[in-house]
């Protein structure tokens, strides 16, 4: 079959995303993100699954050229595929609808003497009532190897959480034979100690050990950098559907507070004097769950989108809940990040453009 006989097929586990100046293919069988240019995200949007004859009438020899190379980029990288029409009637699209069954997909909980104490009651209520999946544990205080692993105890019996965090400060004390003895419970997937003197992170094969110089303060918090995207069809499909921070997001201060997030100033209830279901429902909780990065400003002319993680805490303009994250570095109207040659900030370019 002469290859303008066969169909332009574009495999189900490739997402693309157009941004200003370029677009990305999102690979999400293989986590590989790859720059390709806008015209392949509209030969994608106007042509898959079509005759590759047919495709080739809409442009100019000089054109016909071009768009070949694309379509061999996307063959050899295995985007694509040359099929036949029954290829191309009967390779389903994949599905992009957002499910999760919990009410709850991530809370975070304020280590304390409070929390401490009623661990087996908050435990209850986020993992059997709410069906939370992920809980990270913070620690604003040094513990010993001891109080942690007393602590950690409480955690075993579990029904939803698949994924537990232990944030807490860096001690010298602890030695490598320390934390293997704490690792040793099974439910950690990766414990992070900060304000250490180096960056350094440790695969354990089963968790990770993160050492990080950074302290925790509201100036890490909504950090959107390369090495915090996610990309899988879980994150994904959020980011299309809702705000990839806080939805189905908790937290739980010191004081067993209920907060969206920890640098969040509103306060909904307690988790043990309040009814926690009724409170997740209500519509000032949800404000922030549906906003989606295409409506967010810049955001949505980002190729980065929907492998990003949102902020709504800590944004440019106060005053506006669709405003660009504060801590984005990233301009997508030059392809451009913090410290690389040529980089302007959002705010410098548009001026420039006469588009503020």
């Amino acid at each position: 079959m002469n290859s303008h006989d066969k169909y332009l097929v574009f495999l189900p586990s490739c997402i693309l995303v157009k941004g200003y100046e370029r677009s990305v293919i999102l690979d999400i069988q293989r986590a590989v993100l790859d720059f390709v240019p806008n015209d392949v995200y509209d030969i994608f949007q106007k042509y898959n699954k079509q005759k590759i004859g047919d495709i080739l009438l809409n442009y100019n020899n000089e054109e016909q050229e071009i768009v070949m190379e694309y379509i061999g980029f996307l063959m050899q990288n295995e985007y694509a595929i040359l099929g036949t029409k029954h290829d191309a009637e009967h390779i389903p699209a994949m599905s992009l609808k957002y499910n999760f069954c919990g009410q709850i997909t991530n809370c975070i909980c304020e280590y304390s003497e409070f929390t401490h104490k009623n661990i087996r009651r908050i435990l209850n209520i986020i993992d059997i009532q709410l069906g939370c999946s992920a809980l990270q544990i913070v620690c604003n205080k040094q513990l010993t190897i001891k109080e942690l692993i007393i602590f950690l105890e409480n955690l075993q019996h579990i029904t939803y959480l698949n994924h537990l965090e232990v944030v807490l400060p860096y001690l010298p004390e602890y030695s490598d034979k320390d934390l293997d003895k704490l690792l040793c419970n099974p439910i950690i997937n990766r414990l992070i100690l900060y304000s250490a003197p180096f960056d350094n992170v440790k695969d354990l094969k089963h968790t990770f050990i993160v050492y990080l110089r950074e302290n925790l303060n509201n100036n890490t918090c909504g950090i959107v950098d390369k090495s915090y995207f996610t990309q899988n069809i879980f994150h994904i499909t959020e980011a299309l559907h809702h705000n990839t921070c806080l939805h189905r997001k908790l937290f739980i201060d010191k004081n067993g507070n209920i907060k969206n997030c920890p640098y969040s100033e509103t306060v909904f209830g307690n988790i043990l004097n309040d009814d926690v279901e009724k409170i997740i429902t209500t519509p000032s909780f949800k404000k922030y769950w549906n906003i989606k990065k295409d409506e967010i400003e810049v955001c949505k002319d980002c190729e980065f989108r929907y492998v990003c993680t949102d902020c709504r805490i800590f944004i440019k303009n106060r005053n506006n809940i669709y405003s660009q994250p504060e801590h984005c570095h990233y301009n997508t109207y030059i392809t451009k990040w913090k410290g690389e040659e040529g980089y302007v900030t959002v705010e410098e370019w548009l001026k420039k453009n006469n588009t503020l």
